[in-house]
């Protein structure tokens, strides 16, 4: 872990950190309604970074109050 960095930051600024494995029934409904736009995701997602640059994200959601919605791109 990086000096200065606590895992209890995910608490304390009530970081939600989402995965498919949360809700498996309803995860192929959600994918299909974003690809039909049925749901409509505009302006949510602040910030996008790839998969492998995880503490990047991490550093950006300390320090930088407008990362709001992270997505981890494959």
């Amino acid at each position: 872990m990086t000096q200065g960095r606590h895992p209890y930051d995910v608490f304390r600024r009530e970081i939600t950190i989402n995965g498919p494995f949360a809700e498996m029934r309803s995860f192929p409904l959600a994918i299909e309604a974003l690809r039909t736009r049925r749901s409509r995701t505009d302006g949510l997602i602040t910030h996008r970074f790839a998969l492998d640059d995880y503490a990047e994200a991490l550093k950006a959601l300390q320090a930088d109050r407008t990362v709001h919605k992270i997505v981890f791109e494959l």
